[in-house]
């Protein structure tokens, strides 16, 4: 997904790295469609058969297929034989004649290490067939072209100019494929390929379960790349629009070493980040307080800025002491008519946050040295 170091593989194909759990959560939404039969292909049935992908028509799913290559001896190269599986799918009647080599990632700006070879119909921009719905799922609708007709993806060892010998597809390989048809003829992502290939600086709140048995520290600063889910998330919280400093809140799944763990009591408990969803909406009856979903099971949370701009630990952290220090006691303490809320709101504003991150700033940097230089949340 990435260009740091792969230090984490997957577990479920022990073929993709990735350099961080937000990494790969990032690729989770393509990546899942062919983890788990990965391991079902590590070996070929016989010697001359290559491991490719096939993207069917009218499937939703891509798949793993073994595709026999004989050896032209005469003409120095590997032919391939897909009309055997194409006559294993209904309506599969199709000519495969044009190749694509793929040797360049336009949405991560890199270049591969080999080269990736599309088979697929000449006219499949022209005669209007059905839409290729397996590669359709798997750019989740943000194909390009309208790539119709079935298609296979081959691998040939290094960077070569025409198809010849072959190789075994990987999971990373999947992955360039599906952003070649993410990318091709769609200029609005090529235009922005420059930034989705690369990460923004969001925090992670942790919970007591991942401080107590990871050891994390509360707010941590993390590099997130910029096509995670969390920048999808739908809607900002109330009060970081209030002070207007819009940020959003996706919550995190939940580590294994601590999730079942009874005997830490309140390990989901995360009151920063429920202090950050205290309801402020006049009319509700829940004024003052968080949902339920924000009270109970909370865990870790991911927080960032929308439109990938850069949030720091500590805005983050004088934030949340905002929320539960002057907002939760601003609002219990006017929690009568819809005119004492109106007051309330009142002083809920960027002004009053700019005071009191002053306020705060100035506190903490009589014993931490970083407070002492760090800018208004503002600024940045």
């Amino acid at each position: 997904m990435c260009d740091d170091e792969g230090t984490k593989v997957c577990t479920g194909c022990n073929s993709s790295r990735y350099c961080s759990s937000e990494c790969r959560e990032a690729d989770w939404s393509t990546h899942k469609l062919l983890c788990a039969s990965f391991k079902d292909f590590a070996t070929p049935p016989e010697k001359d058969m290559k491991r490719a992908i096939f993207f069917p028509t009218e499937s939703k799913s891509p798949r793993f297929v073994w595709v026999p290559c004989s050896l032209n001896r005469a003409e120095r190269r590997e032919v391939i034989g897909t009309t055997p599986l194409l006559a294993n799918f209904e309506n599969e009647t199709h000519v495969l004649a044009d190749w694509l080599l793929l040797q360049r990632n336009a949405v991560r700006q890199r270049g591969l290490r080999h080269t990736v070879a599309l088979l697929f119909r000449q006219a499949f921009l022209l005669d209007g067939l059905m839409t290729n719905w397996s590669a359709r799922e798997a750019t989740k609708g943000l194909m390009g072209k309208n790539w119709s007709g079935p298609i296979f993806a081959f691998r040939q060892p290094g960077l070569t100019d025409e198809p010849g010998y072959y190789d075994h597809m990987d999971m990373v390989d999947f992955r360039d494929v599906v952003d070649h048809f993410t990318s091709f003829g769609n200029e609005a992502v090529l235009s922005r390929a420059m930034w989705v290939g690369g990460k923004a600086t969001g925090v992670k709140i942790a919970c007591q379960g991942d401080m107590a048995v990871l050891g994390s520290e509360k707010f941590q600063s993390i590099s997130i790349p910029r096509q995670h889910p969390v920048w999808r998330t739908p809607l900002t919280t109330d009060l970081s629009r209030l002070i207007d400093f819009p940020i959003l809140t996706p919550r995190c799944t939940p580590d294994p070493a601590w999730k079942n763990n009874e005997s830490i009591t309140q390990r989901f408990l995360n009151y920063p980040a429920t202090s950050l969803h205290f309801i402020t909406d006049k009319t509700n009856p829940g004024w003052g307080s968080a949902p339920i979903s924000w009270q109970d099971s909370v865990g870790s949370v991911l927080v960032v800025r929308p439109g990938w701009k850069p949030l720091s630990p500590l805005h983050l952290e004088a934030f949340c002491a905002f929320c539960q220090h002057k907002v939760g006691p601003l609002l219990q303490d006017h929690i009568g008519s819809e005119t004492e809320r109106e007051n309330a709101l009142e002083e809920i504003t960027a002004n009053r946050f700019g005071e009191f991150f002053e306020s705060y700033r100035a506190s903490m940097a009589e014993s931490s040295r970083e407070w002492r230089t760090v800018r208004s949340p503002y600024d940045v």
